[in-house]
């Protein structure tokens, strides 16, 4: 005879046993624009790793102008595409302010964002400084996940 809360325990040590089959450690993937002259537009390419998938769940950027030897703003804006769907993360390329915070208080993403392994991404980025060119990076922060089988 079961009783009251058995069949509860039962899903829990089932969903349980699921979770760990699942290895899952901190990561970061950047796109690294190199030095994009103002009002032009840079891209740079990320490949997710072939043994794990990628959970992001936070988002940096810097921007570091070098002829004034300087940190700036990030006055520029960036579209994401995920080369092998062919799906782009924002409707249009999208102000860095609104979706990446800088390294010491990153953005949190509302959702995580799943990314397959092998996944190729492209970021188109246009720089909207006024005056000299600036070296950009964003960093993709969250979980590599590893599936150990059944």
């Amino acid at each position: 005879m079961s009783r009251p809360g058995d069949q509860v325990r039962k899903q829990m040590q089932a969903a349980n046993q699921q979770y760990q089959r699942y290895i899952r450690k901190f990561f970061g993937y950047s796109f690294a624009f190199g030095s994009v002259a103002a009002s032009a537009s840079g891209t740079s390419q990320i490949s997710i790793q072939a043994d794990s998938d990628f959970l992001v769940q936070q988002i940096t950027y810097g921007a570091f102008d070098f002829t004034a030897l300087a940190a700036v703003p990030g006055f520029a804006t960036l579209q994401i595409v995920d080369q092998g769907s062919g799906s782009n993360v924002f409707d249009q390329s999208t102000p860095l302010n609104n979706f990446a915070g800088n390294g010491t208080l990153p953005y949190i993403l509302p959702e995580p964002l799943l990314l397959a392994r092998n996944a190729n991404l492209t970021g188109t980025l246009t720089n909207y400084a006024s005056t000299n060119a600036v070296t950009y990076w964003v960093t993709l922060l969250g979980k590599r996940i590893y599936n150990l089988g059944a």
